[in-house]
């Protein structure tokens, strides 16, 4: 899961995402550009819980709120 992505489930914030994840802000800004696997999977499971909610994506495959 890239990064960018998971930060706009969370109101693209690396403090909202970190807040989620229940890790420090500074651990989030270590990722690369791709999230660790297990990150990935916890923000899969939040998505799937309702507690993210996935950007729509238009018929042009641009996101939007």
């Amino acid at each position: 899961m890239k990064k960018q992505y998971a930060l706009e489930l969370f109101g693209g914030t690396v403090k909202a995402l970190a807040e989620a994840l229940h890790v420090t802000p500074c651990a989030v800004s270590q990722w690369g550009e791709n999230l660790p696997p297990l990150r990935a999977y916890q923000v899969d499971e939040l998505i799937r819980n309702g507690k993210a909610v996935p950007p729509k994506v238009s018929s042009s495959g641009v996101a939007s709120a």
